[in-house]
């Protein structure tokens, strides 16, 4: 059986051996895949023949390239025969701050998509955000509308455009009622009402079951989503919209990320609006948060 060619991203790699490696691909048309790649860390010197030149440009963690994988149904571990490295996104090679938005992103997609189930649409929207990642002014509206595909991709995006009982287009661009603020049940991955200014928590048996979420942060995550340039949208609520969708993930899958205390790493202070769950949610401030 002839090696499937696709374009991916690693998203993960470790040293094998001296001259190999396993890896983790992302790949459009595969998906997932988790593959050795032997011979991949012989020196440049040793690339003008033998195994080591098929392996241009080295494998490294979020760069892009070319593949060639045997893949085979019964065996777990896929074979990389060759990788022509493409682009190396060197935002992420310069900035701290870009790379560990880099590593988040691969760490979603390591934790949402299934091996060997291929995502073309949320393959796409991790390059393009890849290559947009840089600057930091617009490096937060970045962010939210990865996540926002990613959440799309796996079946679990928000639903933030109308709330139960009221007609969709009642009172606002996104369907919802005048209001500056919302309750969002992470549970059901909804908006379940508004939130009033002083009001505190929902909770149950002790613990929060609604996070407050303002209307701006719902209006600029439409506007992502919708296509809008990241440098249109307002950056303070860029930053929340991310942080929101960043929770709500965590939420979903039940336990915690590696990468995001690192890429949220200013912890606003608590509002007198209510909070989310464990300092989590839109932003932790709740309505009253500035």
């Amino acid at each position: 059986m002839p090696p499937v060619q696709d374009q991916a991203v690693c998203v993960r790699v470790w040293d094998w051996s001296e001259t190999s490696q396993t890896v983790t691909l992302f790949a459009r048309g595969l998906g997932l895949v988790r593959a050795m790649a032997k011979g991949s860390k012989r020196p440049p010197s040793a690339r003008s023949g033998g195994a080591g030149s098929a392996f241009s440009g080295g494998v490294e963690t979020l760069s892009r390239g070319e593949c060639w994988i045997f893949v085979k149904p019964s065996v777990e571990l896929a074979t990389l025969a060759r990788w022509d490295l493409v682009e190396t996104f060197p935002a992420l090679r310069k900035d701290l701050g870009a790379h560990n938005v880099g590593l988040f992103m691969s760490e979603v997609v390591l934790r949402f998509a299934a091996d060997r189930d291929p995502h073309p649409d949320l393959y796409d929207a991790m390059v393009a955000a890849l290559r947009a990642v840089g600057p930091a002014s617009t490096r937060d509206a970045v962010l939210a509308r990865f996540l926002w595909s990613a959440l799309e991709s796996a079946g679990y995006r928000p639903v933030l455009d109308r709330l139960p009982g009221v007609a969709e287009g009642a009172g606002g661009e996104v369907g919802l009622p005048n209001a500056s603020a919302f309750d969002f049940d992470p549970n059901a991955g909804a908006l379940v009402g508004v939130r009033n200014p002083g009001d505190g928590e929902r909770r149950d048996a002790g613990r929060p079951v609604a996070w407050a979420i303002r209307r701006e942060t719902i209006l600029t995550l439409a506007a992502l989503a919708g296509g809008a340039d990241a440098g249109a949208v307002d950056g303070r609520s860029a930053r929340r919209g991310a942080r929101f969708l960043a929770h709500h993930a965590r939420h979903v899958l039940g336990s915690q990320f590696r990468m995001l205390d690192l890429v949220f790493s200013d912890p606003p202070a608590r509002g007198a609006g209510g909070t989310s769950p464990e300092g989590g949610g839109e932003d932790r401030r709740g309505v009253g948060g500035g």
